[in-house]
């Protein structure tokens, strides 16, 4: 995930995996990442991250990166529909065949939940922006009126 603000006061470039490699975002500020995991026993979900995020005044807009398997970026969609924050999200292994097992027991898709499409869905039913590369992070909060000084406009 990514936020808007400064809390170290470091502004580094963030970077979002690519098929030939990292993609670096220039000109935003970044400095913010949570990291959730798929462990069995979590000390954060994705919802609750979301929620500290949009709770965070210095916090401009938020990038959510997720997979395939589990709930937890569609159970943070119903916090997202609420929010006045810009949210972009990026769902890696979408293509990936529903009827195989993935290399991880986090991608086991169980019923039309965690799948990459009902992740889809339920991001851009609550007003959040996924995008199909991880190289169009800086295109969609551009959009969104995301400035690189992490100011938004016409918000």
């Amino acid at each position: 995930m990514f936020a808007g603000h400064d809390v170290d006061r470091r502004a580094e470039q963030p970077l979002f995996p690519g098929p030939n490699g990292p993609v670096l975002v220039r000109d935003l500020v970044h400095d913010a990442d949570i990291d959730i995991g798929g462990d069995p026993i979590l000390g954060t979900t994705t919802l609750d991250a979301v929620r500290t995020l949009d709770a965070d005044p210095r916090t401009d807009a938020i990038v959510l990166v997720g997979e395939i398997g589990g709930t937890m970026e569609e159970d943070a969609a119903e916090l997202i529909a609420g929010m006045h924050k810009p949210v972009v999200s990026f769902i890696a292994g979408r293509s990936a065949p529903s009827d195989r097992r993935m290399g991880h027991a986090g991608a086991i898709v169980t019923g039309h939940r965690g799948s990459g499409q009902s992740k889809v869905d339920a991001l851009t039913q609550a007003g959040a922006v996924v995008i199909d590369v991880p190289s169009q992070v800086e295109r969609a909060l551009r959009e969104r009126g995301v400035t690189p000084s992490g100011v938004r406009v016409n918000a």
